[in-house]
């Protein structure tokens, strides 16, 4: 699993961002949603302290399930997969996990290149109380 080379707090301390996503273990969470991955569990396990820790306690994470090593290469980072985004037409939108919306931005931990969905406080798109405020300010 690639560790993170950006931000010298977290420098091969961190899973990298863009490789998975709102994961307990990258240097930056998402404010509303974050996972324990399999790669958390086994990491813990093997520091022999959490013996006890089994790879299936770790979440399912769909961040860039099924999409093969072309994720991890050079071009990864294009705005045609669903895990990134393009900033002049796609802000707002539902972030990756549908959880609200969002910003299509350069993260702090992202390359240059990268641009992903950070989720928007109180745009949870499941809060009944967000809609209605969202449509109160439409009005």
């Amino acid at each position: 699993m690639p560790l993170e080379n950006l931000g010298k707090d977290f420098v091969n301390s961190h899973w990298k961002n863009i490789i998975i996503n709102s994961e307990y273990m990258n240097s930056y969470q998402q404010p509303l949603q974050s996972y324990y991955s399999g790669f958390t569990a086994n990491l813990l396990r093997d520091t022999g302290f959490y013996e006890q820790i089994k790879e299936s306690m770790g979440e399912e994470i769909l961040y860039a399930k099924g999409v093969g090593c072309q994720h991890f290469t050079d071009n990864y980072c294009n705005s045609y997969k669903d895990e990134f985004c393009l900033p002049k037409t796609e802000q707002g939108q539902c972030d990756f996990h549908h959880i609200g919306s969002s910003n299509c931005i350069i993260g702090q931990f992202n390359e240059s290149r990268c641009h992903t969905y950070y989720v928007q406080l109180q745009k949870e798109c499941w809060n009944i109380k967000n809609m209605q405020q969202s449509n109160n300010q439409q009005k």
